[in-house]
């Protein structure tokens, strides 16, 4: 690895070194925080994200949440008739956006878990028929347990409380980002899909965009961002866990709202997502 910056956490007050691996491309922070500090950061995300970007994980920001999930799938060329007909379960589901999303798309399977017990709170009061699983049923959950219209929700941190190959559609929409342990993820995904079963996800990634941005690049978030990964380094992942990559799209220029005149905004997203070098990527995982 070699050294890509040093940054400054505002929440935690710690300094954070991010490297990058000479193979893949991946950008990495050491040293981790403690667990500890993570959950706390966690049960205060609500918080943390209004006072650095008003208006996240609101309400009034489900209109344009829908129409980018809209895009997105699309982009992926994902039947939306399989969220009517399967399993779903979005690993990072925070306050519930998504889980709104797949319900009124049809979903009547619906389970969304979140390392956020202040969220799921959330998540259930704003949700029609949602409720948080109890713990004496966390440890069960199998195809038999979606057996009804409601949206279960779970307080964990991984997908090891689901059986195995019982689900149809699993996302993680920016999660891959906060994980320690990717590869444990996708092996996890991987576990947890029936074949042919589909992972969307999507997440930041290295490339021209943060190699030009160096420490001011927008998805360099100390305290949550430990691990954010290329396009390679997924691929790399994916085909060593049994998914084939069956589709990907690219956008984001990394020139966020209010840093450059809008018709600027506009011309560079539109060239990244031309030239296939946006610093978010989507891709759309078949388990075989």
């Amino acid at each position: 690895m070699r050294s890509f910056c040093n940054l400054s956490s505002k929440i935690n007050q710690r300094n954070i070194d991010y490297y990058v691996c000479k193979k893949c491309g991946a950008i990495i922070q050491l040293p981790y925080p403690d667990s500890e500090v993570l959950q706390k950061y966690y049960e205060s995300y609500f918080d943390i994200k209004q006072t650095l970007n008003s208006g996240y994980l609101t309400e009034s920001q489900y209109t344009s949440h829908k129409t980018e999930r809209d895009k997105t799938l699309a982009e992926l060329k994902f039947d939306k008739e399989r969220i009517k007909n399967g399993i779903n379960v979005e690993l990072g589901c925070a306050n519930g956006l998504f889980l709104r999303y797949l319900t009124e798309n049809g979903s009547t399977k619906t389970l969304g878990i979140d390392v956020s017990h202040s969220l799921l709170k959330e998540a259930k009061q704003r949700l029609i028929n949602a409720q948080i699983i109890s713990s004496e049923d966390e440890n069960n959950i199998t195809e038999d347990f979606f057996d009804n219209k409601n949206i279960q929700l779970l307080c964990a941190s991984s997908l090891e409380k689901i059986s195995n190959c019982s689900v149809d559609n699993l996302y993680m929409f920016h999660l891959m980002e906060h994980s320690e342990k990717p590869q444990l993820l996708m092996e996890q995904a991987a576990k947890v899909l029936k074949n042919d079963g589909i992972l969307i996800l999507e997440v930041p990634v290295s490339g021209i965009i943060s190699s030009f941005f160096q420490s001011k690049w927008r998805f360099l978030m100390p305290d949550e961002h430990l691990n954010i990964p290329s396009v390679r380094s997924v691929k790399i992942l994916a085909k060593q866990n049994g998914f084939k990559v069956c589709s990907l799209t690219r956008f984001g220029s990394g020139v966020t709202s209010g840093t450059a005149p809008k018709i600027i905004k506009n011309i560079a997203d539109k060239l990244a997502k031309l030239f296939k070098f946006g610093d978010r990527a989507a891709f759309l995982l078949i388990k075989k």
